[in-house]
C-alpha cells in the first residue's frame, strides 16, 4: 500500500505547476497623461515591451492635476489605477499614479508614473530651444 503525501496528492489533482511569466497579457500597449485637462501625450520613455517600470514626467509650473490613461495589450487583462480614477492632484508640485495590469495566469505588471511641476526638464521636453 503506497502512502501519498499531501504534496503528492495535490500534484496529482492539480497537475504540473505552470511558471508565472510576463506575456502580452500583463503589459500595457499605451500609457499617456493629460495635465490640467489639456492634451494627452505619451509618457516619455514608455514602450509597449516594458514589463512595468517607473517613469518621471516633468510638467509646467502651473500644473495642479494630471490624469493618466492606460491600455492593456490583451483585451482580457484588467487595468487598475491608484488613485482609482487615474487623476493625481499635485501636492507641492509632485504626484504619482500607479497602474497595475493583471491577466489570468500572468504576473502583474506595475507601472509608476511620477509627476513634477516646475521641473526645469519641462522646458527642454516641451521647447528644446529653451535656454537656461
Amino acid at each position: 500500500m503506497a502512502i501519498l503525501t499531501a504534496v503528492a496528492v495535490l500534484a496529482l489533482v492539480a497537475g504540473p505547476v505552470q511558471p508565472v511569466s510576463f506575456a502580452a497579457g500583463a503589459k500595457l500597449s499605451g500609457l499617456s497623461y493629460q495635465p490640467n485637462g489639456g492634451t494627452f501625450a505619451a509618457v516619455p520613455g514608455f514602450t509597449a515591451v516594458a514589463e512595468g517600470g517607473t517613469y518621471t514626467v516633468p510638467l509646467p509650473p502651473y500644473a495642479v492635476s494630471v490624469q493618466v490613461t492606460a491600455a492593456a495589450t490583451d483585451a482580457g487583462a484588467v487595468v487598475t489605477m491608484t488613485p482609482e480614477n487615474g487623476i493625481a492632484t499635485l501636492v507641492d508640485g509632485a504626484g504619482s499614479v500607479v497602474v497595475t495590469v493583471t491577466a489570468p495566469g500572468q504576473a502583474a505588471g506595475t507601472y509608476t508614473v511620477n509627476f513634477r511641476a516646475g521641473d526645469p526638464a519641462y522646458n527642454m521636453v516641451s521647447n528644446p530651444s529653451f535656454e537656461t
